[in-house]
């Protein structure tokens, strides 16, 4: 998964956070969790370089990095909710 980073497993579903390209892949795993095919990917326009992810209920909720900041000791970082795909 390119610029994979955070991951997220719940049941057959794996979360992929794709930091640099702005995005979360849903990846829908076989049964016995050795392959898997891409549902869908999601984004948000909050999104600045997402690198973990996390859930509760049918939420999930990435953080953002923010790398480039000039002085991330004084930056805002944000969590991203975004809902959770009916089919994942």
């Amino acid at each position: 998964m390119p610029n994979g980073d955070g991951i997220l497993l719940t049941g057959k579903a794996l979360y992929v956070v794709q930091n640099q390209l702005n995005r979360v892949a849903v990846i829908k795993l076989s049964a016995n969790l050795a392959a898997g095919r891409v549902l869908t990917r999601l984004s948000d326009p909050d999104f600045a370089v997402p690198t973990t992810i996390d859930h509760h209920g049918r939420r999930l909720y990435a953080v953002n990095a923010r790398f480039g900041i000039t002085n991330p000791g004084a930056a805002a970082f944000q969590v991203v909710q975004l809902s959770k795909p009916k089919k994942a």
